[in-house]
């Protein structure tokens, strides 16, 4: 599976059936998602991506018409209709990747997703956004902002 093998592929190397191999990729997937750490360690590297809302095999859908291939957003840039991820993760590659909310992320949520996993040693690196400025001066976090349409992607060594 890490490999990026088809089912079939690994299901012969590991000598099961691609069936079997299918049901223990979901077992294994599910295990790991369980899977919980304490805290971040050093430098914890902030960002988020977006994607436009899905309601894929949904019937009934009244308040839109039905997107054709993925379709494409209403309104420019990052609205309501584009769902949020958040994702964190520091240098030992303990990472959360945890859906944060519909539209820009806010402060709040920052401190809900991550708030428990950071203390006063870790190091904020996060792009321009303002919610990850106010989160860490709030909370007493060194923090970093790098600024990746000036061409740089390095502050500090960092």
């Amino acid at each position: 599976m890490f490999k990026g093998y088809s089912l079939r592929k690994s299901a012969e190397i590991v000598g099961v059936t691609w069936v079997t191999l299918f049901y223990w990729r979901h077992k294994l997937l599910n295990a790991l998602k369980q899977m919980d750490f304490d805290h971040f360690e050093g430098i914890v590297e902030i960002d988020e991506t977006y994607f436009l809302f899905s309601q894929k095999g949904q019937r009934g859908i009244t308040e839109r018409k039905p997107r054709k291939r993925g379709g494409k957003s209403k309104h420019r840039g990052i609205s309501h209709e584009q769902v949020c991820v958040l994702v964190a993760r520091d240098r030992t590659k303990a990472t959360v990747s945890k859906v944060a909310c519909m539209g820009r992320i806010v402060k709040p949520k920052v401190d809900t997703l991550i708030g428990s996993k950071l203390s006063n040693e870790n190091v904020l690196v996060t792009d321009a956004w303002r919610a990850y400025k106010t989160y860490a001066k709030e909370k007493g976090l060194e923090h970093y902002r790098i600024k990746s349409d000036g061409g740089k992607h390095v502050i500090k060594g960092l």
